[in-house]
């Protein structure tokens, strides 16, 4: 699968004073015509190719060289069409495979790790496959007149074959935390849009790995890599973890149109939305005719509105304000634009972008606009 190749972290570059050791990769590929193959090394974000050879008549080939560092390589005859191997030191493995798809149904003798990995990537083929035919089942049945119930059915066993892969991953990198296989499995994908763990869900994982390999090699790039991106998501799952349901989100304290300062924390004991918006956001302008109907049906039973601007000019502001009608409730910006204190403080990246408090202070609702909106203070207040 070509999306195992890339996992952006498959090099191993321990620094020190290790002693260069000889690695030898000797293979026979049955039905072969004198192909070229190609030995790359996985680097961080690329493929480097270290060697190449034709095979021979009888379809033997043969790979040498010196590493002093345990490293991932592919051999392959197209980009498509590869082995991937974890090779250390002194290692002399040997290779029987078909010219058609080298990277199935080999024989490999010699690398423990690599056979980890052979293992670990036929699984992920056999779901991948399993996905795939469900894809052509949906795709043979889109005009039948039960295409609802397939659906229904195709998506439960959709559901399973991924549940399937996560376990499988989940306890393999148990298994291997000790070793940087694990490194691999926690950054495979069923399609491109579906990996197999999500950091910030699965951040365990990634924990997990990284504490056991950052303490066993610490000058490893792939393992410092790793470090580093376990640093970056503890700080956006922190942050998260303070815009979750139920979480009171960080509090705000910026000026008013007449340069008073108000906090969101002022408005505590009222039913309050928390509205990201700026004069420059057509889509914000769009929603607030909905705001202006709903706050005065409900304030008077204990409704309000904290808004924030993200504009830059105090002119832009307070005429959108004036021109849509507004000036009934809070109204706060640092005028900041994107750079205001908000943005980070909220994780924006995008306008608009809400949330329902209740008279804690408690989130209870995100994004929730236009008949949503209504409905969820009907439910509140009616």
């Amino acid at each position: 699968m070509k999306k195992t190749i890339v996992i952006l972290l498959a090099v191993y570059l321990l620094s020190g004073c290790q002693t260069s050791q000889r690695f030898e990769i000797a293979g026979t590929i049955k039905n072969s015509n004198g192909e070229l193959i190609y030995l790359d090394e996985i680097k961080t974000n690329d493929l480097e190719t270290v060697d190449s050879t034709y095979i021979d008549k009888n379809g033997d080939f043969r790979f040498r060289g010196d590493m002093a560092i345990p490293k991932f390589f592919i051999i392959k005859t197209n980009q498509d069409n590869y082995i991937t191997l974890l090779l250390n030191p002194g290692e002399k493995i040997s290779i029987e495979t078909n010219i058609k798809n080298i990277g199935f149904n080999y024989k490999l003798k010699g690398s423990k790790d690599s056979r980890i990995i052979q293992e670990y990537n036929t699984k992920l083929r056999e779901n991948v496959n399993n996905l795939k035919e469900l894809n052509e089942i949906f795709n043979d049945s889109i005009n039948s007149p039960n295409i609802e119930s397939i659906m229904m059915d195709l998506d439960k066993r959709s559901e399973l074959i991924i549940k399937d892969q996560r376990d499988y991953t989940i306890k393999f990198i148990q298994k291997n935390k000790y070793s940087l296989v694990s490194l691999m499995a926690l950054y495979q994908q069923l399609t491109p849009r579906n990996p197999v763990l999500d950091p910030l869900e699965d951040i365990q994982y990634f924990e997990m790995v990284d504490s056991t390999l950052y303490n066993l090699y610490p000058e490893s790039e792939p393992v410092q890599a790793l470090h580093s991106q376990v640093a970056n998501l503890k700080i956006k799952f922190n942050r998260e973890k303070l815009l979750a349901f139920g979480a009171i989100p960080p509090e705000i304290a910026l000026s008013d149109p007449e340069g008073e300062t108000i906090t969101l924390s002022s408005t505590r004991g009222k039913i309050v939305l928390l509205d990201f918006w700026a004069a420059w956001c057509n889509p914000c302008r769009m929603e607030n005719p909905n705001l202006v109907s709903n706050y005065a049906k409900y304030k008077q039973k204990g409704f309000e509105i904290y808004q924030v601007s993200l504009d830059r000019k105090r002119e832009d502001w307070v005429s959108a304000i004036k021109n849509d009608h507004l000036e009934q409730w809070i109204h706060v910006s640092d005028l900041q634009f994107w750079k205001s204190v908000v943005v980070q403080q909220y994780q924006l990246d995008k306008i608009p972008t809400n949330f329902l408090l209740d008279r804690e202070g408690k989130i209870i609702a995100k994004d929730v606009r236009g008949e949503a909106l209504s409905e969820k203070l009907s439910e509140i207040f009616d």
